[in-house]
């Protein structure tokens, strides 16, 4: 990840992460085909000048060259990554995270406590940077929950959240990061 300029004068960070698609029910614009996933995120960026849904993020087919420029409208119509070999999800982010070990929140999915945007189960995140890294390219994600070690069926899973309380509990399997 290397920060970059964006049209604000901000510095962004340019997340790329492999072998995972991003795909959604609506909110999103296909092109292509495109040489490159580093071409996908230059039209998703040229299209912030037009009169276009802003492109949040892209999911770029490595085989086809197809680029799919998703906007924040896709978090709302079903927006999901699964991993899959030939495709790259890429975007930019202007969240800062801070790392927490071994902490969760302890009113999440209560009312008024946040909520659970997407649980990636079965030993598909590589780890809690990987999960941040997604959290990072999710619109409403402010939150990354990696479970470390918790038994059968929990390990290896990753949570994007919605934090709105942050009430602290202390739980050694989780590895956290939440957005400043």
């Amino acid at each position: 990840m290397e920060p970059e300029e964006t049209r604000s004068g901000s510095s962004s960070l340019r997340i790329v992460v492999e072998g995972w698609m991003a795909t959604a029910t609506s909110g999103f614009v296909r092109s292509g085909p495109l040489s490159t996933v580093n071409d996908c995120l230059d039209r998703c960026r040229a299209a912030w000048s037009l009169n276009l849904p802003r492109c949040r993020l892209v999911s770029f087919d490595l085989g086809t060259g197809v680029c799919t420029q998703l906007s924040k409208d896709a978090a709302k119509a079903n927006l999901s990554f699964s991993r899959n070999a030939e495709a790259v999800v890429a975007g930019y982010s202007d969240k800062q995270f801070d790392s927490f070990s071994a902490t969760h929140y302890c009113k999440m999915n209560e009312a008024g406590g946040g909520s659970t945007l997407l649980t990636l189960a079965g030993h598909t995140v590589t780890s809690a940077n990987h999960c941040k890294d997604l959290c990072h390219l999710y619109p409403e994600c402010d939150h990354a929950g990696f479970v470390v070690s918790r038994g059968e069926g929990w390990s290896g899973n990753c949570y994007l959240n919605l934090v709105v309380d942050f009430t602290p509990c202390n739980n050694p399997s989780v590895h956290s990061y939440a957005t400043r």
